[in-house]
């Protein structure tokens, strides 16, 4: 199937509807794991908000997601009007699968990690970000 008749075109639209209201978007990422990559984004999200930044956190690690652990996350996002509204603690607005799953494992590989990590970022209604 093309992809523009695939629902993942839909949610990109959706995607690029909802960070036109976030200035910079700032990657932590590496190819190996278990190198601090959750702790050094808790950290910089935390220094740009206590900076008084409207900073957000989207954890994407699908198979050991941390960071709604590490900023103390607990329950299910908030169903608001325009989507799912994330938590704020210290001052960051915080979104993992994590929240959802609750610490339990996500059997996932391949595309259905990307399927699922396309939807949160779609439905995740962050508003303005700096």
């Amino acid at each position: 199937m093309p992809e523009s008749e695939s629902g993942l075109d839909f949610m990109r639209g959706m995607i690029d509807r909802r960070l036109v209201l976030t200035s910079r978007v700032l990657l932590v990422m590496s190819g190996k794991g278990g190198v601090g990559k959750s702790v050094v984004s808790a950290a910089l999200a935390g220094i740009a908000a206590a900076s008084g930044l409207r900073a957000g956190l989207m954890d994407a690690d699908i198979y050991g997601p941390s960071s709604a652990l590490l900023y103390g996350a607990k329950g299910l996002p908030v169903e608001g009007k325009s989507g799912l509204v994330p938590p704020i603690l210290g001052g960051v607005k915080v979104m993992s699968v994590d929240l959802f799953a609750s610490g339990r494992p996500i059997p996932l590989a391949g595309s259905g990690a990307n399927e699922i990590l396309l939807e949160l970022l779609a439905l995740t209604d962050w508003g303005n970000l700096d």
